[in-house]
């Protein structure tokens, strides 16, 4: 009997004879289809110990792991015919093809895998890799895993210790952290850089420093005059020539914005006569600035520019040259905290990198860029891939739009194996990746959603040199949500400018509500506008006015 189920995209990427990149909707399936995938593997006769699942986190894997020995367990102890609707029905295969003396046997197996059934996360996998292969890494076979508990702490204790550290450059580069960071924000900045640490070598930094500058516009400026206090007090000095005259005729006005400005002004002035730059470049600010730091719509009334049009002129003009020295000295605050970043960087990541070895440990980090170095090495990785490939012929990746560049490497420099020399066969040897780029956690531990395509082209390429192709999957039905929920997403992300912040290639959703007979209900509600609270605590008459007055169902006024 041949079942629906066998047209199912799901079912297609489950098939064990061909690599397969699944791309799914929230609440397709993924994990059944992963469980599916490996059970028809083990049923195509591959050993337990030839598979490789590797996913996000513990949980996950742990999930995982109960979901396929609990399905093996029930089929154990089926009868025939029971285990027949069993396999059909999760897999849509036919009757005849069912082996149920192996089914039965699946559940003994893969609890009496050596070293147990390898379902795990990347670090999990690497930290196996590194202490089989110790040696070959250059590391101590006793070595220790730093976890994050302790990892916090450490980095904790660092900080403390550079900002004490009798050291000017440091010092001045906390400085200026510590001015625009508190306590707990510092403390993410650290983890955020040691969990990126490749990113700021000494190569990097100067390469991001040139390009930052270039697109500021602060390449045109030697170093010194880069920082924004010297941006600053340039144009002060060029306009302090200009300020009295403007300030006597803006406090002839009668208009409160004007004599506002004039006052301003005259406090730039006094500020020069201290040599008080800073101070006066905050007060040159409120002249051409609102409150909240945006260019006001018109300096100057039009009545008060028809008594003086040249100082009105020369007034807008001066304008003009404060937004560009503006855009400058924002540009130069930039340049100087990202200085102060790297600067900031390169004492916490040497520190960091002391104290572990002096402890002989590695944090989770370490484990992707040691394998990585170990599996890149020549004279080691010949032999450590050897030593895998014989024992390794599929490998499966979930929550692949969240897998960073650095595990992708240890991912292909397994899986390239497959698909290289004379051993070389696409339906023998296997990639599975599962993932969908709206879900990414972004930059969460370097992950980046574009390379879960980019991954397929590398992987597509390869088994496409073979005469094969990499089966590309997707998952469009989902299970979380009615039909009209899922048809408000999908009109809400139908063009290409709604659509390029949810996927690399900007292409529009398209959901199937796998519970088609469920009623959903969608409310539209008015934006509503800030309200200026007076003295009283009242909000004003003309902002209650400009409030927008709602007129929905009561179903739809729940939280």
């Amino acid at each position: 009997m041949m079942r629906e189920g066998q047209h199912n995209p799901a079912f297609q990427a489950s098939d064990p004879l061909q690599s397969a990149w699944v791309a799914a909707n929230a609440g397709s399936g993924k994990t059944f289809v992963l469980v599916t995938r490996l059970v028809r593997l083990m049923l195509s006769g591959v050993a337990p110990e030839k598979l490789l699942c590797l996913t996000y986190t513990r949980n996950a894997a742990a999930e995982m792991q109960d979901r396929l020995f609990t399905l093996l367990a029930e089929w154990a102890l089926l009868d025939d015919a029971a285990l027949h609707e069993a396999i059909g029905e999760r897999l849509g295969t036919p009757d005849e093809e069912h082996d149920l003396p192996l089914a039965r046997m699946l559940f003994a197996r893969a609890l009496e895998t050596p070293g147990g059934l390898r379902v795990q996360t990347i670090h999990s996998f690497c930290e196996s890799l590194l202490k089989r292969f110790p040696l070959e890494a250059g590391l101590s076979p006793q070595f220790d895993l730093l976890d994050e508990q302790d990892a916090h702490e450490l980095q904790a204790k660092i900080i403390r210790h550079l900002l004490g550290r009798d050291d000017a450059a440091l010092r001045s580069a906390l400085d200026a952290l510590t001015r625009a960071l508190g306590e707990a924000d510092l403390d993410q900045l650290a983890r955020k850089i040691l969990t990126q640490r490749d990113q700021f070598s000494q190569e990097s930094q100067a390469t991001k420093m040139q390009n930052l500058a270039i697109h500021t516009g602060l390449d045109g400026l030697e170093e010194a005059e880069r920082a924004p206090e010297r941006i600053a007090e340039r144009f002060c000095r060029q306009f302090l020539p200009q300020a009295g005259a403007l300030a006597n005729w803006l406090a002839t006005s009668k208009q409160s914005t004007n004599q506002k400005r004039a006052e301003n002004l005259g406090k730039f002035i006094a500020a020069m006569a201290d040599d008080k730059s800073a101070r006066a470049w905050e007060a040159v600010s409120r002249v051409f600035l609102t409150t909240a730091g945006t260019p006001v719509k018109s300096l100057i009334t039009k009545a008060h520019a028809e008594n003086n049009p040249e100082l009105a002129i020369k007034l807008i003009d001066w304008g003009q040259l404060f937004y560009q020295a503006l855009a400058l000295y924002r540009a130069g605050h930039a340049y100087q905290m990202s200085q102060a970043l790297y600067v900031f960087a390169e004492s916490l990541i040497k520190e960091y990198a002391a104290i572990k070895e002096q402890r002989g440990v590695l944090d989770y980090d370490d484990l992707i860029s040691c394998t990585n170095q170990m599996l890149t090495q020549k004279r080691a990785a010949a032999w450590v891939l050897f030593k895998i490939d014989n024992g390794l012929e599929h490998i499966l990746v979930d929550e692949a739009q969240d897998t960073s560049a650095a595990q992708w490497r240890v991912i292909r420099a397994l899986a390239d194996e497959f698909f290289a020399g004379e051993t070389a066969n696409p339906k023998q040897r296997t990639i599975f990746a599962v993932g969908d780029e709206k879900q990414s956690i972004f930059s969460f531990q370097g992950a980046d959603p574009t390379g879960f395509n980019q991954q397929y082209e590398h992987f597509n390429a390869q088994v496409s040199n073979l005469g094969g192709a990499v089966n590309y999957v997707e998952l469009l039905n989902s299970w979380r949500s009615a039909p009209q929920v899922l048809s408000l997403v999908d009109q809400l992300f139908a063009t290409k400018e709604t659509a390029q912040g949810l996927s690399a290639a900007g292409e529009p959703t398209h959901h199937i509500a796998q519970r088609d007979t469920a009623t959903g209900y969608v409310a539209l509600w008015e934006a509503e506008t800030a309200q200026k609270i007076s003295g009283d605590g009242e909000a004003d008459d003309e902002t209650a006015q400009s409030m927008p007055s709602l007129d929905l169902p009561e179903t739809s006024r729940q939280k």
